[in-house]
């Protein structure tokens, strides 16, 4: 099974203001959905609370919220997480194993229990 990845956004919050800098990006809530290449419409997914680091920013390298894009915030906060080491850990934990189960239930037929004698 080869495993692959996919972030999203789900919300952001700001600061309105901090150090003379306004809509500093502090809070951000994301998804992380793992799927087997086989099988891409059969995915497990991990919901991320992140709070970005706000108290050294400096003005050289600060991008306010309104100059900034899903993917550099995505990039911040999976680099914040911990990066690969991270997705590593979550896939060895959970999502791996779940992956599994699901791509082996969807190989399975449902039956009609109705239709089975009581006794």
């Amino acid at each position: 099974m080869s495993i692959d990845y996919t972030m999203a956004l789900r919300s952001v919050s700001v600061i309105n203001e901090q150090d003379s800098m306004a809509n500093i990006v502090k809070r951000v809530i994301w998804t992380i959905r793992f799927f087997d290449t086989d099988h891409v419409e059969i995915g497990s997914e991990a919901s991320v609370e992140t709070y970005l680091d706000t108290d050294a920013l400096s003005a050289e390298s600060f991008t306010p919220y309104e100059n900034v894009t899903q993917t550099q915030i995505l990039q911040w906060v999976f680099d914040k997480q911990g990066g690969q080491e991270f997705l590593d850990e979550l896939l060895e934990q959970y999502h791996s194993e779940t992956l599994v189960k699901l791509i082996a239930d969807e190989s399975y037929t449902e039956k009609d229990i109705e239709l089975l004698p009581e006794a």
